[in-house]
């Protein structure tokens, strides 16, 4: 069995992760509840993922990122690595 390379935490009700693809990481947010997909894109690096997937995830619950910066909250939350 493969295990993905990546980052995972649950936070606010969503459940978000930073998983290495084959030449770039996605950046995932699922409804914890449900687990239902409610983001995904790719990008370059897994702290790029993690910011962009904690920007979405700030605005889908707060419904805006005015003031907010991503990058500092991305590095304060409790990420899980499955490495």
């Amino acid at each position: 069995m493969n295990r993905t390379r990546g980052f995972t935490l649950k936070w606010a009700g969503l459940r978000i992760t930073a998983e290495q693809g084959a030449s770039r990481w996605k950046a995932l947010v699922f409804d914890a509840t449900t687990n239902e997909p409610i983001y995904e894109s790719e990008e370059s690096g897994p702290d790029e993922a993690k910011r962009v997937a904690v920007e979405f995830a700030v605005l889908h619950l707060f419904k805006s990122t005015d003031g907010f910066r991503p990058e500092l909250l991305s590095g304060m939350l409790p990420w899980e690595s499955s490495e």
